[in-house]
């Protein structure tokens, strides 16, 4: 019996021990065994088993010593006397100190051997822990390592982007500065070109307006000669038509120059040779005219009568001749030109235009004079 409570008291001692070992401080709180309690972690499966395989090793270790230590015979005990009981020997109690004093040494031997093993166990799992530390400290230090490799890269990224936007605006800076600087020579070189435009627009415009006004004082040169060539037809026409008209009053004169000769029977004979000498040539006519105007100076004015001298008065108004030539017709053709009323002295009016046309020749002589000394000078 007693061998027995030893065994349980060195197991419940293991037990605790390594209960002790395994989980420190908190061995208080759990209980004897708590590896082996239900709902354990995964991660305490291994202590657990190794506490359990030990604990079998002790077990079997006690058995086997129980077997081969020396005890005493239950025949020798049953046979003896109560006697015998009560009064033990001297080799009884020599065999019970040597038999304590070897489980004292076994329980000696088992404690050391037990704290040897717990020592181990527990330098390696201080070793364990220590790796563990270590690991978790190198794990540490190389997520710090990380974290400040990583801050470095965003600090050197963050310093070279600062870089990099410093440079760009440098940059931007200068080609701005180059942008003014090349925008204000584009503006001078503009401003320049403005002004030599401006300066061969102002030189062709007063080359144009010079040109202009050489071509308009050429223009009016022009203008003024066509002007004088004009003036000078219209007063080429002007003589012809009074040439014309010259010749057609001469022709007339001619016709009633027979007359006037009868009816002048006293004029002097010299100026009657004068007169017919000088319708031969042609200013004739108007000498002609002179002496025939002299003549008729003599005779006595009557009053003209409303009738038309010539033949040729109607036609002559239809042709506006009563508005060209209003001396001639206003004198001549009266009727025809709606001057007055008719008159019955047919006699007295044939006198009268016999006078008419002596003084008609010489007022025509004296225009024609005129007329012929304005184109002298016109074409001087």
């Amino acid at each position: 019996m007693a061998g027995t409570e030893l065994r349980q008291t060195a197991a419940v001692r293991l037990a605790r021990t390594f209960s002790s070992s395994s989980f420190g401080s908190d061995s208080s709180k759990s209980p004897i065994l708590p590896v082996c309690a239900r709902h354990q972690p995964q991660k305490q499966s291994r202590t657990c088993a190794v506490l359990m395989i030990g604990s079998v090793l002790l077990l079997t270790m006690l058995g086997v010593h129980h077997v081969f230590s020396p005890h005493l015979s239950v025949s020798d005990d049953s046979t003896t006397t109560v006697g015998s009981m009560e009064m033990p020997t001297v080799s009884v109690v020599q065999t019970d100190a040597a038999q304590r004093r070897r489980m004292q040494a076994g329980r000696d031997e088992r404690e050391q051997e037990l704290d040897d093993r717990q020592r181990q166990k527990v330098a390696i799992a201080n070793e364990e822990r220590q790796k563990t530390a270590d690991a978790a400290q190198h794990a540490a230090d190389q997520r710090t390592a990380a974290a400040r490799s990583v801050s470095e890269a965003r600090n050197r990224a963050a310093k070279e982007a600062a870089d990099r936007l410093e440079e760009a605006r440098k940059r931007h800076q200068e080609d701005g500065m180059r942008l003014d600087d090349d925008r204000k020579r584009q503006e001078e070189v503009r401003k320049e070109q403005e002004k030599d435009r401006e300066r061969k627009q102002e030189e062709e415009r007063l080359a144009d307006e010079k040109v202009l006004g050489q071509k308009r004082a050429e223009l009016e040169r022009q203008a003024e000669l066509a002007r004088r060539e004009e003036q000078l037809d219209a007063r080429r026409r002007s003589r012809e038509e009074e040439m014309e008209r010259e010749t057609r009053m001469q022709m007339h004169t001619r016709r009633l120059l027979p007359q006037r000769k009868q009816e002048q029977g006293g004029m002097p004979t010299a100026t009657r040779a004068a007169a017919t000498a000088a319708a031969a040539t042609p200013t004739g006519l108007r000498k002609e005219k002179d002496l025939i105007s002299a003549g008729n100076t003599k005779l006595a004015p009557r009053k003209l009568p409303c009738l038309d001298a010539r033949r040729l008065c109607a036609g002559w108004a239809r042709l506006g001749e009563c508005t060209n030539n209003k001396g001639y017709m206003h004198r001549e053709c009266r009727l025809s030109c709606g001057l007055c009323l008719p008159e019955e002295d047919e006699a007295a009016g044939a006198e009268e235009k016999d006078k008419r046309d002596g003084e008609e020749v010489s007022e025509d002589g004296d225009e024609d004079e005129d007329e012929e000394a304005e184109g002298t000078k016109t074409s001087e």
